[in-house]
C-alpha cells in the first residue's frame, strides 16, 4: 500500500509556474519516519508517487515538488543509488536556482547535500568547492553562529580529515567547538560531537 497525497488547502507559497492542491507535506513527513526505519524502498515508491502528482499538478519547478525531490534523492542515497541521487539533486538545485536565485538559503541545500553525496563517493576534489560554495552562502544569509552554518563547516572540516589535511580539519573542528560552547553551552549535545571530531 502506497500513501496516498493528501490534497487540502495550502497556505501561501513561494511562487510557482502554475498553481495547484497538492500538497506535500504529508508524503515527505510520512517518508522520513520510513526513511528512519529504513524502509528505503517503501519510502522511494511514495516519493515518486507523490513527486508524479506534483509535476503534473504543480509544474517540476513548484516548491512543493523540488522539496520531494530532495527527499526522494536523500532515500537514494541511503540505498547507494548514487547516480538517480546525484541527478534529482542537480535537477533540484537547478530548479531552485530558477525559482528562487543564487543567493537564497534554499539554494544553497542542494549545494550541500551534492557536495556530501560526491563525499560518500570519494570524489573530493568535486565536493571541495561545493561545501565552501554552500558555507559561504550560509555564512551571507544567516551568520557563523547559526547552528547549520556550524554543521556545514563540520562537513568541509570532515573532508578535510578524509583527504588527509589534518590541520585544516582541526582548525575548522576547533572553530566550530569554540562558536557552539559559546552559544549552546559547555553540555551540549553538539559540543560532544565537536570534541569527538577532535578526538
Amino acid at each position: 500500500m502506497r500513501f496516498a497525497v493528501t490534497r487540502i488547502p495550502s497556505p501561501a507559497r513561494a511562487p510557482a509556474h502554475r498553481s495547484g492542491d497538492a500538497d506535500s507535506a504529508a508524503p515527505v513527513l510520512g517518508t522520513i519516519v520510513l526513511r528512519h526505519l529504513r524502509k528505503y524502498e517503501t519510502a522511494a515508491l511514495h516519493l515518486t508517487d507523490a513527486m508524479k502528482l506534483q509535476q503534473d499538478e504543480l509544474g517540476g519547478e513548484h516548491v512543493d515538488t523540488l522539496m520531494t525531490m530532495t527527499e526522494l534523492a536523500v532515500v537514494y542515497v541511503r540505498q547507494g543509488l548514487y547516480d538517480e541521487a546525484e541527478r534529482l539533486i542537480l535537477q533540484t538545485l537547478s530548479g531552485k536556482r530558477a525559482l528562487l536565485g543564487d543567493r537564497h538559503v534554499e539554494t544553497a541545500i542542494p549545494i550541500n547535500k551534492l557536495a556530501a553525496l560526491y563525499h560518500a563517493q570519494g570524489r573530493h576534489a568535486e565536493a571541495e568547492p561545493l561545501y565552501r560554495e554552500a558555507l559561504d552562502l550560509r555564512r551571507e544569509i544567516h551568520s557563523e553562529e547559526h547552528l547549520e552554518t556550524l554543521t556545514w563547516l563540520t562537513n568541509l572540516a570532515n573532508l578535510y580529515q578524509d583527504q588527509g589535511r589534518y590541520d585544516q580539519a582541526e582548525a575548522m573542528h576547533t572553530q566550530a567547538l569554540e562558536v557552539r560552547r559559546r552559544t549552546l553551552g559547555d553540555e551540549n549535545v553538539y559540543n560532544l560531537l565537536s570534541m569527538n571530531a577532535l578526538a
